[in-house]
């Protein structure tokens, strides 16, 4: 077996073929057919010096790259909570340039030079690297190509994150990068990297610092107590200084911010305890505390409303700063909230004499967010109506041409503009007063512009703001990408700037064989659809039409069935909302049809799942828990009325299942009846076939991890895998009955520091045995299940595919193509799998495609030995 990387217009490439007998041939290596990727052959036993080319070129295929299917572009676009890309953090704009960096939840750093553009073209910049979960990015003031980002983020689908792997810097804009020294924690697991600063010295070298909520607990997103502190590097973070932050008991820092009009820059980072700590010096030692430790209390103890609040916790702070000369104002914004009664409360602050003395400003009130009428906030103090996901989504900036405003948002899409100067007597009214609305929203099912002109949002779920210097413009990042207000000061409009982005996160991805149609339930961002092919995302195309969405909120389920003409798909949202059947017709976006006897929001579990029969399609099935009786229905989606969901028949009233598989074959006949499936509050296995019901308790293969999913084997349902939430792999042979961990060398073969964390995985048929293609956040990999056992091999499966987390999989046979939702980097498809397939189980047992040069590949089988003598890229 020979390989070489190849593409569609290289000429065949002499190989010289050396026999056990001591007798050489020379044969011609055929590129790929059309496509670019890594050729191989193989020689079967017995070849001989007469093999001819022919022979050679009738045995090549391809080991071909992953191809993107999008998203990336999205089109319309609603103006009130808008559909739109994947979640992003922190965005970097150099001075008086077009150029903007953006960093993703789960989808790495991406760089726009036209960011002025209506449409701007964004690259991704860090595919390769070991962490796409990205908290933080950040620039040098004094070099614009001098960018750093650090790995804390996380989804608000279920607190999901990849590895966590410290610090990356670049110093050509992004091109490279350089994964610094930052030390591990525990058990070798990332620190919790929540802000880094980059400053200039006086001889040209740049100063790191970076802030870190401390170490993180292994295969777990929540921090190890009595751990946080502050890092320093003054060589390219070769060698770290650290400083702890803790005072005696566990103290961390939530945020921290420079003022670079001081020389040298003052460093202040709030911790959760509510100080404010201040350093005017290079020592990183050198802190005080500047803040007076009764913050948020008085503030949140609103006697309005007597329930005796009291914010007993911190769950975030933030800080921004306004710095023009000596006119230094600096904000911090407190997300808080109390364990009895349950709930929270955010408080705000200003000083204009470096922390010496302190300033309220009276959190914006949203108990009512505003009347039809055009009435404001409520006129009472405190309660700021921000949500109640502020350790992810809440972000405060300090309007940098102006020193009065302050811009504030949070869990909806609740933005505010703070006026620290306002002096009247209604605090919380509407646009000029205290707190200004600056977004509008949806109310009797229509849109009123009343404090934008044309009565537009952002997407919900803030996380950043920025400030375009070029057009005095406020940026919002949040869970929908980045956004622009026209007029921050005054009335203007949102308007998306996610150009060709592509960051969606997607649960779950269906196909459709027949009209080559990817369907996704994306994070927060509804059902999509795409229009486009591989072929167009590689060639850069990006115009609306391409992909269409369906308002939903969650995107939880999506499934075809492609035995009905047309196809049909079927998508819901969460706890079954907007439970929606689409015809799939030609041309434009398909009309769907929402069924209309669905019972209302809380009455299903938020992660409700269904699933259609894999014999029958026109049968689905859903396992829930509907106003707390546990059911099993079977709906047969052909009958009914267009707008009601089909009369059900009760199969099974055991429980609900987290993850289930519907109907199944064995030896070669189908069982409609077949469930399969996974219950992760009670730890148990259901089983039912035509045999019989069993249940078995799994307290193993569900650790870690509530929302499972199961790998089947489409030939036989008695074989299935589970990959749990510490990427462990087991596998049953007996219908659930018994597991066995075969998780073999997937942490080695990855390279991961902590988990691969494997995620998706499916399995594909093959001639004499099956592949288990799993996906993980170092890329892609397959094990075939007569090779399983404690030290089960792991094949890196495809070229090119980013180091992202990965959520499911659809294989279809009829194409032989392999498609993947990932959570951060949208769909990607593999085509021609079996043959690659083939070709790594026929011995080569490890690639490692991220090195660069193969200088000698060597294939013995029996006796032939295969010895590449050129040397190729790979």
């Amino acid at each position: 077996m020979v390989l070489a990387r190849m593409n569609a217009h290289t000429a065949p490439i002499p190989l010289t073929i050396t026999f056990a007998n001591g007798v050489s041939t020379v044969l011609m290596l055929y590129p790929c057919s059309g496509t670019d990727g890594l050729s191989f052959f193989d020689l079967e036993t017995g070849a001989s010096s007469t093999t001819t080319a022919a022979t050679a070129q009738a045995a090549t295929y391809c080991m071909l790259p992953w191809q993107s299917r999008g998203p990336n572009n999205f089109d319309p676009v609603a103006p009130m909570d808008p559909a739109a890309t994947g979640a992003a953090t922190e965005i970097f704009m150099p001075a008086n340039s077009k150029t903007l960096f953006l960093g993703s939840t789960n989808g790495g750093v991406w760089r726009t030079d036209n960011f002025d553009s209506t449409t701007p073209h964004y690259i991704p910049l860090t595919d390769k690297n070991l962490c796409q979960s990205v908290s933080t990015v950040t620039g040098s003031l004094q070099d614009p190509n001098f960018i750093a980002y650090g790995c804390n983020g996380v989804s608000n689908f279920g607190s999901v994150a990849g590895p966590y792997e410290g610090v990356y810097v670049s110093i050509d804009g992004g091109t490279t990068w350089t994964h610094t020294n930052l030390p591990y924690g525990r058990d070798n697991v990332g620190l919790l990297v929540n802000k880094i600063i980059i400053t200039g010295t006086s001889n040209g070298q740049h100063t790191i610092t970076v802030s870190t909520l401390g170490e993180k607990v292994r295969r777990d997103n929540s921090r190890i107590p009595n751990t946080g502190a502050i890092y320093r590097s003054t060589d390219l973070g070769e060698n770290w200084v650290p400083y702890s932050t803790n005072k005696g008991k566990d103290e961390y820092p939530f945020d921290m911010i420079q003022d670079p009009s001081t020389i040298p820059p003052t460093f202040y980072y709030v911790d959760n305890s509510k100080k404010i700590y201040r350093n005017t010096k290079l020592d990183i030692n050198s802190w005080t505390a500047v803040t007076d430790t009764t913050f948020i209390n008085k503030e949140c103890a609103d006697e309005d409303k007597g329930d005796g609040f009291f914010a007993d916790t911190v769950n975030n702070a933030k800080l921004t700063i306004y710095t023009e000369g000596q006119n230094n104002i600096l904000y911090v914004g407190y997300y808080g909230g109390s364990k009895e009664p349950a709930s929270t409360c955010y408080a705000f602050y200003f000083s204009t004499d470096q922390g010496a003395t302190w300033t309220t400003m009276l959190a914006p009130n949203g108990d009512i967010l505003y009347q039809k009428i055009g009435v404001g906030t409520q006129n009472k103090r405190g309660y700021g109506e921000l949500g109640n996901q502020g350790e992810t989504n809440f972000a405060v900036f300090a309007d940098p041409t102006d020193p009065r405003f302050l811009y504030v948002g949070g869990t909806g899409a609740e933005i505010f503009r703070g006026d620290r100067t306002f002096s009247g007597n209604n605090p919380n009214e509407n646009e000029g007063f205290l707190w200004s609305f600056i977004r509008d929203m949806e109310t009797e099912d229509s849109v009123i512009p009343m404090f934008t002109v044309t009565g537009t949002s952002p997407h919900v779920d803030v996380r950043f703001f920025g400030w375009d210097r070029s057009t005095n413009q406020l940026m919002c990042t949040n869970d929908g990408g980045i956004w622009i207000h026209t007029n921050p000061k005054g009335r203007g409009d949102w308007v998306h700037k996610n150009g060709d982005l592509s960051t969606n996160e997607f649960l779950l991805a269906a196909y459709d064989s027949t009209t080559d149609t990817i369907a996704g339930a994306a994070q927060d961002n509804c059902i999509w659809v795409s229009r486009s092919s591989a072929a167009d995302i590689a060639a850069g195309k990006s115009i609306p039409g391409m992909f269409y969405t369906y308002n939903t909120g969650d995107g939880i389920n999506v499934a075809f069935d492609s035995n009905q003409l047309p196809p049909v798909l079927y998508a819901t949202d969460q706890s079954f909302g907007n439970f929606m059947k689409v015809p799939w017709i030609e041309g434009g976006k398909p009309p769907s049809t929402l069924f209309g006897n669905i019972l209302p929001n809380g009455a299903y579990d938020f992660f409700s799942v269904f699933a259609l029969n894999v014999v029958n399609p026109r049968y689905l099935l859903a396992c829930t828990n509907i106003l707390k009786l546990n059911f099993c229905n079977r709906y047969d989606m052909t009958t009914g009325d267009n707008g009601e969901l089909p009369d059900s028949e009760k199969v099974q009233t055991t429980g609900t299942l987290s993850y289930y598989k519907y109907g199944g074959y064995r030896n070669g006949i189908g069982d409609e009846t077949m469930i399969f499936g996974i219950n992760s509050e009670g730890n148990y296995v259901f089983a039912l076939d035509k045999g019989g019901k069993n249940e078995y308790n799994s307290l193993a293969i569900v650790k870690g991890k509530t929302e499972i999913v199961i790998a089947m084997n489409p030939r036989n349902y008695y074989q299935s895998y589970v990959v749990d939430g510490w990427s462990q792999v087991w596998q049953t042979l007996d219908f659930g009955a018994t597991w066995t961990n075969v998780i073999g060398t997937l942490y080695a073969d990855t390279g991961s520091h902590e988990m691969p964390y494997a995620w998706g995985s499916v399995v594909v048929p093959m001639g004499n045995n099956n592949a288990l293609v799993i996906g993980t956040a170092y890329g892609i990999y397959a094990a075939f299940d007569d090779k399983m056992g404690p030290n089960t091999r792991w094949h890196k499966l495809g070229l090119s595919m980013p180091n992202v987390l990965v959520s499911s999989f659809v294989y279809d046979p009829i194409r032989d193509l392999l498609v993947t939702s990932t959570m951060g980097r949208g769909w990607w498809q593999l085509p021609k799998v079996k043959p690659q397939l083939t070709f790594l189980d026929g011995g080569m047992y490890k690639f490692i495609f991220n090195k660069q040069i193969y200088d000698r590949i060597s294939y013995k089988k029996n006796n032939l030995v295969s010895v590449l003598k050129s040397v190729f890229s790979l």
